[in-house]
């Protein structure tokens, strides 16, 4: 039984074929379900040795393990992890992970938002070069903090399917297209940022959470005679220059920022 497992482990690690035979990470320890996450990146020793294979998790730079051993933050950032290039599947991120950041690293892969670890709080991708669509209400309900911009996603945002905790989400200078609706964010939103897609509108503004202190939409293809915003806080800043918007009332001193 022991031989069997063992052949088993190496398929899954290193036969591109059985790979694509297996889609349910269910049942696969985090060592396993890391090496497949990782299978198509090129690395210069930062997760495999040449003469061993793959180093033991508690080597691997930028990983930080639970008191079970298991993987709890993923931290790869551009100039602290080292050189890397290739694919990375998050479809494989083992299930404890409560932070995940791949950042400014010019990885490739797509999100899909509904195979995350439903204890994740902290997703970071920027700087990356995932394309396909993003799937808001796959997201685990449970995330605090949402970071995808500057990467190749295209499709439309539905901000309706955001999960209810959500402080800050970034999908800025994406593919991103199409109508959004800002009257369901999260009431707990902070931070919105969503410039340099094309975004069309009209858009509603007179329902944004009271928590929202940040809100970006220039550089889009915003077309509107006329928005109304309510009064905001005293910290809190709306940016929409770089569309076509005509009159701004409500708050006479964004004008300026158009």
């Amino acid at each position: 039984m022991k031989l069997l497992a063992l052949t088993l482990v190496t398929s899954v690690c290193y036969d591109p074929y059985y790979l694509g035979r297996v889609n349910d990470p269910e049942g696969y320890s985090d060592d396993v379900l890391m090496q497949i996450m990782i299978m198509q990146i090129e690395d210069n020793g930062q997760f495999r040795c040449k003469v061993q294979g793959t180093k033991s998790l508690d080597e691997w730079p930028g990983l930080i393990l639970n008191e079970t051993g298991n993987v709890k933050i993923i931290d790869w950032v551009n100039g602290q992890i080292g050189t890397i290039a290739g694919t990375i599947n998050l479809s494989w991120c083992p299930a404890e992970v409560q932070d995940l950041r791949v950042t400014e690293l010019g990885l490739h892969g797509t999100v899909d938002t509904d195979q995350l670890p439903s204890m994740l709080t902290v997703l970071h991708l920027f700087g990356n070069v995932f394309k396909g669509t993003f799937s808001t209400k796959g997201l685990p309900n449970v995330m605090l903090d949402v970071c995808i911009n500057s990467n190749h996603l295209v499709g439309s945002l539905n901000l309706s399917n955001l999960p209810p905790p959500l402080e800050v989400f970034d999908a800025s200078k994406n593919l991103f297209s199409g109508q959004i609706d800002l009257t369901r964010l999260p009431s707990n939103l902070i931070e919105l940022c969503l410039c340099s897609n094309s975004f069309v509108g009209p858009i509603n503004f007179t329902i944004l959470p009271r928590q929202l202190e940040y809100l970006s939409l220039e550089d889009n293809n915003i077309k509107q005679d006329a928005v109304f915003l309510p009064r905001l806080g005293e910290n809190q800043e709306v940016f929409l220059q770089g569309n076509h918007i005509g009159l701004v009332t409500g708050l006479q001193e964004l004008n300026h920022r158009l």
